[in-house]
């Protein structure tokens, strides 16, 4: 038996930063609809299978997602604003922040909910924005808009 060499866990390819290779851990489809939100900057309503219950609302790009998050964060009074001020430092200085005020995970994939309603058994709560773990969803549909 001969020695293989060792490949290259992380790839530059065509990202802003490192992704594991062959590591997406979802569905190709959902992820070109995440790719069609981040370009048009627009939203698709979808439905969200996961462990522990089902989350509906609109898919949005990371950039709005964060944006709107940072914004009611620092919206919540003086401590909100303290807070607010606190975490853009804090993300800055460690890479996690562009220059837009997109936060950038290395680790994982994941996509972004706004006004997103979870329901687990017989409860729901929302809405509220969720960020999730691609490899989290087991199924999912598109045009589940939350109520009005």
């Amino acid at each position: 038996m001969t020695d293989q060499p060792e490949k290259d866990l992380w790839s530059n390819e065509s990202q802003d930063f490192p992704m594991p290779r062959g590591r997406s851990g979802g569905d190709s489809t959902l992820i070109s609809l995440e790719a069609v939100v981040n370009v048009t900057q627009g939203s698709i309503g979808v439905l969200l299978v996961m462990p522990g219950g089902l989350l509906r609302g609109l898919l949005v790009s990371s950039a709005q997602w964060h944006s709107e998050w940072f914004a009611s964060i620092a919206e919540a009074g003086e401590a909100g604003a303290s807070a607010h001020a606190i975490l853009k430092g804090l993300f800055g200085t460690t890479g996690h922040l562009t220059s837009e005020g997109e936060m950038i995970d290395h680790t994982e994939h994941y996509l972004y909910i706004k006004d997103g309603y979870f329901t687990a058994g017989a409860g729901e709560q929302g809405p509220m924005p969720w960020k999730v773990k691609l490899s989290s969803i087991v199924a999912w549909s598109i045009g589940n808009r939350p109520p009005a």
